[in-house]
């Protein structure tokens, strides 16, 4: 989480795209996320939705 000074300043979407060029770079098959409800807007215009099959079991 980042304060509102520098949410409103693009940082985030910068380095999102750096981090997406780096994964396709590399040959990632995918990425996975764990957003906050404040920032889903940010990740859903950059493509990413719901996944539709992801199986979780917490261990502690």
């Amino acid at each position: 989480m980042c304060s509102k000074a520098i949410a409103t300043r693009g940082v985030g979407a910068l380095l999102m795209e750096a981090a997406i060029e780096y994964s396709q770079r590399i040959n990632a098959v995918r990425m996975e996320l764990y957003p906050s409800p404040r920032s889903v807007h940010l990740y859903e215009r950059r493509g990413f939705g719901p996944a539709t099959q992801l199986l979780v079991r917490n261990l502690f």
